[in-house]
C-alpha cells in the first residue's frame, strides 16, 4: 500500500464510521457541552447550577483521559495551570481578599476543567465537538440577530442594557451572557473557526453571510476589540499562514470583493451607512468609568497591586478588590493576584505554545488547516482575552486554550503514525 509522504496532505475520514466509533454517552456529553457551559448557569438543580454539575462530570472524563495517557503529549501545559489551581486556593488561606477570592475560585476550576476537557478530546471527538459548537453558535447568532432587531430577550436580563439603545440605534444583544461583551468575546473566538472550516470545504456563500452578521452583531455590542480581534484572526489565517495556499487566497479575495460589492449594493437600496456613523463610534474615546471605558484605570489599579505583590501576588480576589469591576485584562489579573512568576509562566505558555503548532502550520486536521487558525487566534489573543471582565465569562478563553492544545496533541498524535508508517513502508521495501 503506498503511504503519502506530503506532511501537507489531509487523511480522509469517513464521518459515519467516525460518528459510530464514539460512545453514546461521550455524542451526548459532547452535544451538550456549549448549551451547558454557557447556558446551564441560568439553570439549577436545588441550588447548584447544571454548569457545575456539569463541570464535575467533566471533572470525571478529565481524571479518566489522564490515566489512559490521552494527555501525554501535553501533560506540561496541564501541570502548569494545576499548579496554577492549587496555588489560588493556597492564597485564599492568606490573603486579605479571601472574601472575594472564594467566589472566583470556583469559576477558575470549573475553567480549568473546561480546557482540560477540550484538551483532552481524540480527532474524532474533536470533529463532533466542533459541529456541537458550530450548532451552538448557529443558534446564538439568530438569537443575537432578533434580539438587536426587535429588543426582546429570551435569557439576557442586564438591565444596563436591555431598557437602552446603542450608538447605531438598536438593541444590545446578550443572548445567555453576562453582557454584550462576553457575547462579542464568544463571537470572535468561534465564527473564525466555523468560517475556515468552511472554507477549506470550498463553500463561500454561507460563510459569507455568517461573516456578515457576525459583524452586524459586533458592532451593536459596542466591543472595539472584538472588531479588531476579528480582523486580525481572519486577516492572519488567510493572507499570512495560508498565504502559500493560492486556492484558498483567492476565496479570501473573493469575498473581500464580494464584501465590498454588498456594502454599495446597500447604499442602493436606500440605506445610507453614513447615518450610523460606523467611524466615528467605533473610534469613540470616553475615560469615564463607565462600562465600555476608564480601561486605562483599572490596568493602572491592578498593575500597581501586581507591583506591590511583585512574587507571591496579592492573593486570588485582589485585582476585583481594587477594580471592583475586575481587571478586564487576562494577564494582568494573573499578574496582580497570583505574581510575577504565574504571568511570566502564562507567557511562556502562550509563546511555546505558538511555536509548536507553527511546526504545524501547513497540515490538515479534520480537513482544514485547524494549526494555522489556532496561530492567528494566538496573534489576536492580548485582545481577545481583555474584553470580558468576569472570571465565571471567561470560559470561552479557556475552552479556546483548550482547543489549541487538543489541535496540538492531535498533530503530534498524526506525525507520530506518519512516521510509523513510514517506517514499517521502509521496513517493507527492505
Amino acid at each position: 500500500m503506498q503511504i503519502s509522504q506530503n506532511r501537507g496532505e489531509s487523511i480522509k475520514l469517513d464521518r459515519k464510521k467516525l460518528d459510530s466509533r464514539i460512545p453514546f454517552y461521550m455524542k451526548v456529553i459532547i452535544f451538550l457541552f456549549p448549551f451547558a457551559t454557557f447556558i446551564g448557569s441560568y439553570l439549577n438543580v436545588s441550588v447548584i447550577s447544571l454548569s457545575n454539575i456539569y463541570s464535575l462530570l467533566l471533572m470525571f472524563l478529565v481524571f479518566r483521559q489522564l490515566l489512559k495517557g490521552r494527555l501525554n503529549y501535553i501533560k506540561g501545559y496541564i501541570l502548569f495551570f494545576s499548579v496554577m489551581i492549587m496555588y489560588s486556593l493556597f492564597t485564599i488561606i492568606w490573603s486579605r481578599y479571601s472574601p472575594i477570592g472564594m467566589t472566583i475560585f470556583l469559576p477558575l476550576v470549573t475553567g480549568f476543567v473546561c480546557m482540560a476537557f477540550v484538551a483532552s478530546l481524540d480527532y474524532r471527538n474533536l470533529n463532533l465537538f466542533l459541529r456541537s459548537m458550530s450548532i451552538f453558535t448557529y443558534i446564538v447568532l439568530l438569537i443575537a440577530l432578533y434580539e438587536t432587531l426587535f429588543g426582546s430577550y429570551i435569557l439576557f436580563d442586564n438591565n444596563d442594557f436591555i431598557y437602552v439603545l446603542n450608538k447605531y440605534g438598536f438593541h444590545y444583544p446578550g443572548v445567555a451572557f453576562a453582557n454584550p461583551n462576553d457575547l462579542a468575546q464568544y463571537l470572535v473566538c468561534i465564527v473564525p473557526i466555523i468560517l475556515a472550516k468552511q472554507f477549506d470545504e470550498k463553500k463561500v456563500f454561507l460563510p459569507t453571510i455568517i461573516f456578515l452578521v457576525t459583524l452586524f452583531i459586533l458592532f451593536n455590542t459596542n466591543s472595539r476589540l472584538s472588531i479588531i480581534s476579528i480582523f486580525i484572526i481572519v486577516f492572519g489565517y488567510f493572507i499570512v499562514f495560508l498565504s502559500k495556499n493560492k486556492l484558498i487566497f483567492k476565496r479570501g479575495l473573493f469575498t473581500g470583493v464580494l464584501l465590498y460589492v454588498l456594502i454599495n449594493l446597500v447604499s442602493v437600496i436606500g440605506i445610507d451607512l453614513k447615518t450610523f456613523d460606523l467611524l466615528d463610534n467605533f473610534l469613540l474615546i470616553n475615560s469615564s468609568m463607565d462600562y465600555f471605558t476608564g480601561r486605562s484605570v483599572l490596568y493602572t489599579e491592578a498593575f500597581a497591586l501586581g507591583v506591590e505583590n511583585l512574587i507571591l501576588g496579592a492573593g486570588l480576589g485582589g485585582s476585583y478588590a481594587v477594580t471592583t469591576i475586575g481587571t478586564h485584562n487576562m494577564f494582568l489579573f494573573i499578574f496582580s493576584d497570583l505574581g510575577i512568576l504565574f504571568a511570566v509562566g502564562f507567557i511562556l505558555f502562550l509563546f511555546f505554545l505558538f511555536i509548536k503548532l507553527y511546526r504545524y502550520r501547513k497540515m490538515k486536521l479534520i480537513n482544514f488547516h485547524f494549526a494555522s487558525l489556532m496561530l492567528s487566534i494566538l496573534v489576536a489573543f492580548p485582545i481577545v482575552s481583555s474584553m470580558s471582565s468576569a472570571n465565571e465569562q471567561r470560559k470561552i478563553i479557556w475552552l479556546i486554550l483548550g482547543l489549541m492544545l487538543s489541535v496540538l496533541s492531535n498533530y503530534k498524535e498524526k506525525t507520530k503514525l506518519l512516521a510509523i508508517d513510514k517506517r514499517s513502508e521502509s521496513c517493507h521495501d527492505y
